[in-house]
């Protein structure tokens, strides 16, 4: 499967692929490590996003794929606001299921064949695979390791990212290292896209003003951006979708609402192992 960013600046660039390469375990910094950036970002629009284009890349049936948005969106209100975040949600929850019966559940929840392989196999790799679901932690701790195989010119993002990240794992810490990050950062690309500060402060909880008001613009017309990142940000985090049949839809058409164009980062808590879930 192709490199997510290979030809991406081309028209019409086989996105469905795309998007499933990108939860690759495989750090693509020997290219493209950029994508990764966007795979920080937090919100039911860009999670969803990720979600559908995996199913679209073998369901053409749109009801279906308006189902399965529908129903995971009701899911994330259930879920009490604490555990909204995948991750610790698992943490508590996925020790009562095997993971095929898991997947099988989620299916049925989601209005999904549940003895269909495909759509286990894309419900097992959206909801359980690690890559989905560590990729904060990796850039948090696996800075010195990532850097010799990421390009000299992305380096500098892939530092502040990484401070970002320790900062929105470890609050208590304080900002003064991810601000002086920034400080640097900012020191020698301060005519450079204002995405990436921007969505570092996001990870980091440390947005501004200003921020908040260009992610919105950005994300709601990334056009307005130069290739190839204008598409990154369409699919990954306005969640357009590219069908089987090379026609692309917005998530908004496909649902018929509009979820919010970016969400804060959801605060860290702190999970307690000996409680008892068995109740």
């Amino acid at each position: 499967m192709g490199n997510y960013l290979s030809d991406c600046g081309a028209e019409g660039p086989a996105t469905a692929e795309k998007m499933v390469a990108a939860s690759s375990l495989l750090w693509p910094g020997a290219t493209d490590p950029w994508v990764v950036f966007l795979r920080l970002v937090p919100g039911r629009r860009a999670v969803l996003g990720q979600h559908l284009q995996s199913l679209a890349g073998v369901e053409s049936d749109k009801r279906r794929l308006e189902q399965f948005g529908v129903k995971w969106n009701e899911s994330q209100r259930e879920l009490n606001q604490q555990e909204i975040d995948l991750a610790r949600y698992l943490a508590r929850y996925l020790a009562r299921y095997l993971a095929r019966d898991w997947a099988r559940d989620w299916a049925r929840e989601l209005g999904l064949p549940e003895d269909n392989a495909d759509y286990l196999t894309i419900i097992f790799c959206e909801f359980f695979l690690p890559s989905r679901l560590s990729s904060r932690s990796i850039l948090a701790t696996e800075i010195e390791r990532l850097l010799p195989d990421t390009p000299t010119e992305w380096q500098p993002e892939l530092r502040l990212f990484g401070s970002a990240c320790r900062l929105s794992l470890e609050p208590k810490n304080g900002p003064q290292q991810f601000q002086e990050a920034m400080r640097k950062y900012e020191q020698t690309h301060h005519d450079d896209l204002q995405l990436w500060p921007a969505l570092a402060r996001l990870v980091a909880r440390q947005l501004t003003d200003e921020d908040r008001e260009y992610l919105t613009e950005v994300i709601r017309h990334p056009e307005t951006l130069p290739e190839p990142f204008a598409k990154g940000v369409q699919y990954w985090l306005r969640g357009d979708l590219q069908l089987l049949d090379d026609s692309i839809i917005t998530l908004n058409d496909l649902l018929g609402f509009e979820l919010p164009y970016w969400e804060e980062m959801p605060d860290e808590m702190e999970i307690d192992w000996d409680e008892d879930t068995t109740s």
